[in-house]
């Protein structure tokens, strides 16, 4: 088994300019159901793993599709959505 990422994967992984710095940014959605779980990174950087009606570091997520989140934060409901 080879540990190199095959170019195709890399160029995919590492394109420039997709995610925003200096904001918060939805980077991934997973799981099913009432098991869901979504990934963002913040405006500093760091990395956030989230679940619906439970408070986290971001907000709190109030609602989830398939390429958007809906968060509330500071009491306004704001909807981001999965970069292209």
């Amino acid at each position: 088994m080879s540990t190199k990422t095959p170019k195709k994967v890399a160029d995919t992984a590492t394109q420039q300019g997709v995610l925003k710095r200096g904001q918060l940014t939805l980077i991934g959605i997973a799981g099913a159901g009432s098991d869901r779980r979504v990934l963002f990174r913040t405006s500093t950087g760091h990395i956030v793993t989230a679940e619906p009606g439970k408070p986290s570091r971001v907000g709190t997520i109030v609602g989830i599709a398939d390429d958007r989140v809906v968060l509330r934060r500071s009491g306004r409901d704001v909807t981001l959505t999965l970069p292209n």
